[in-house]
């Protein structure tokens, strides 16, 4: 999430991107569904790694969460760093294989495989909240 005036946008921003994500508009706000319950901390970030708000780790390790379901956007930057550094924190992770999209899809294919044989099991949203069911969370 950028500020109106575009002050904090990414380097790769500043020149050529209009401007996106920006705090209070609709690109910037929770997908229909997907709005946070009364109480739930939202927690923004501003480049690629949802990680690299600290408010993020302090949260998930607050509430004792130690695996992820990962969803999101531009598989090969976003998600892959946000997957990297939450294996570097040593939760276990899942990446929502159909709840990820990228317009570079060879780069997104590359990523993935690189993130499947290292940090992360991929599997489908179905699979993957059927598995949490079974388990009973």
């Amino acid at each position: 999430v950028i500020a109106a005036d575009g002050t904090n946008r990414p380097p790769h921003w500043q020149a050529e991107q209009p401007l996106a994500c920006v705090e209070g508009s609709d690109s910037a706000a929770c997908p229909p569904g997907f709005e946070p319950l009364h109480g739930e901390p939202v927690i923004t970030k501003q480049f690629y790694s949802g990680f690299e708000n600290a408010l993020l780790d302090r949260e998930l390790k607050r509430l004792a969460i130690d695996t992820l379901l990962v969803a999101g956007l531009y598989s090969h930057a976003c998600v892959r760093s946000t997957v990297l550094d939450a294996y570097a924190r040593g939760y276990r992770i899942t990446v929502l294989e159909d709840a990820i999209a990228s317009p570079e899809p060879e780069h997104a294919r590359l990523s993935n495989d690189w993130l499947k044989r290292r940090a992360a099991t991929f599997a489908s949203t179905e699979a993957a909240l059927s598995t949490l069911t079974t388990a009973g969370l």
